[in-house]
């Protein structure tokens, strides 16, 4: 997937499963109203013994999270903006994320993360 854009997401290590769940949610409007929640399927995730991640497990874990949104699993149906960044049409967003899924090994996940948050597929 070619980038055309500057914008360069952060990914940061953390520490803890809650400091991920802070992170995960602080950009966020509602903030802090899904760290709870993100904590819990962290930690069921964890204990899953998940061996990768896929675009229908990226899409359930949207859904419990953002379980009171009516856009909850789904790629978005609008075209959007974050910050001074424009993600790709929504037209091209399944396409561009079986580019970069399934992820298996811990070695590709911040690339994976920085093309995963440059698409932006969610509405929120």
């Amino acid at each position: 997937m070619e980038r055309t854009n500057e914008w360069v997401p952060k990914f940061k290590v953390v520490q803890s499963v809650e400091e991920a769940a802070m992170a995960i949610n602080e950009c966020h409007e509602d903030f802090p109203h899904r760290v709870q929640r993100t904590i819990d399927l962290i930690n069921s995730l964890h204990n899953s013994g998940l061996e990768s991640i896929d675009k229908l497990l990226i899409k359930a874990i949207h859904s419990q999270i953002f379980w009171d949104e009516d856009h909850r699993g789904e790629w978005r149906k609008v075209n959007v903006t974050v910050g001074n960044h424009t993600p790709m049409p929504r037209t091209l967003v399944d396409y561009a994320i079986d580019e970069i899924l399934p992820v298996s090994n811990y070695d590709d996940l911040e690339k994976r993360y920085y093309d995963f948050q440059t698409i932006h597929p969610f509405e929120d």
